[in-house]
């Protein structure tokens, strides 16, 4: 899969001047570093397995001190060192990040495989977002998206899951502005679009 554009990172630019460095998003999340990788969510032997070919072992040392850990301004403070290139981010999010969002898409939309390009960008976008819990009221639209599926009447609603998922998205930005939003922006509500090659 190859990394097309993403709604908050719009550029190199954009990349050099907020992202380059470990960033603390809102709420939840723990320090997040490179495309939307959240290191509140792996352990050291993951980080090494998706990291350790790109960044230094003192990087990964560093890194490994806030995994599994919720974000705070100290722990941003002791891996303000850490310094990650557009190249390097990108390689990683192509080569282990899509492959696991696929997997977990997979999880919970079983049929994805079968989608056009477009629905299934669709769909591993919306699980990069929002996860793959369908519980509660606010994972409607996810599983409307997984009826249809199951039904198998997709050839009747090709465009729900792309229109569904940009819905669901929305919601979860839409949360985030009651929240608060990080001045960057990052990585929150991004919604990705990718292009899958096969």
């Amino acid at each position: 899969m190859t990394f097309i554009a993403q709604k908050e990172v719009t550029s190199a630019k954009t990349y050099e001047q907020k992202f380059r460095k470990p960033c603390l998003p809102p709420k939840d999340s723990g320090i997040t570093i490179g495309i939307g990788y959240d290191l509140r969510f792996v352990n050291k032997a993951r980080l090494t397995a998706d990291w350790g070919d790109v960044l230094s072992g003192e990087a990964i040392d560093l890194l490994a001190g806030v995994v599994g850990k919720k974000g705070t301004k100290a722990l941003l403070d002791s891996v303000k060192d850490v310094d990650i290139s557009l190249f390097l981010a990108m390689r990683v999010f192509a080569k282990r990040s899509i492959p696991e969002f696929l997997k977990q898409t997979r999880s919970i939309y079983p049929q994805v495989d079968g989608l056009t390009t477009a629905q299934r960008t669709a769909l591993v976008s919306l699980v990069y977002n929002r996860g793959t819990r369908l519980d509660g009221d606010t994972r409607l639209e996810m599983k409307v998206i997984r009826d249809l599926l199951a039904a198998g009447n997709l050839a009747q609603t090709r465009s729900q899951p792309a229109e569904l998922s940009a819905r669901a998205v929305g919601r979860r930005r839409a949360d985030q502005d009651l929240q608060g939003d990080d001045a960057e922006g990052h990585p929150g509500g991004r919604f990705l679009v990718f292009h899958a090659l096969r």
